[in-house]
């Protein structure tokens, strides 16, 4: 894929010893419930679903799509892809997430 070269320093480094491998995929875990949580907590603000905020949740996960989309296409699959399994959830939720943010407060204001 086109993300195979960009990410061969982090795949040298990982294979360097198992520390640096199991610290890769411990801070990708802590970043993927993070942003898990947070998009849960933030989706939970718009719990009640009217025309206004079922506009907001179709966007978001428009644009949650899209990221997904975009990752599939830079990161790559043939190594170390439940790193980046956890990585690109991770970004799909922070972006879903943000945009709620974002959302609730251009509402508030």
């Amino acid at each position: 894929m086109i993300g195979d070269t960009w990410f061969e320093p982090l795949r040298a480094w990982a294979e360097q010893s198992v520390g640096n491998y199991n610290q890769l995929i411990g801070s990708c875990l802590v970043f993927f419930l993070a942003t898990s949580i947070f998009y849960c907590y933030e989706w939970l603000y718009l719990w009640h679903t009217d025309e206004r905020t079922k506009v907001i949740r179709y966007a978001s996960a428009y644009w949650m799509f899209s990221v997904l989309v975009l990752c599939d296409f830079l990161l790559p699959k043939a190594y170390m892809w439940h790193v980046f399994f956890l990585l690109k959830y991770g970004l799909v939720f922070m972006v879903g997430a943000f945009y709620l943010v974002i959302q609730k407060y251009r509402d508030a204001a």
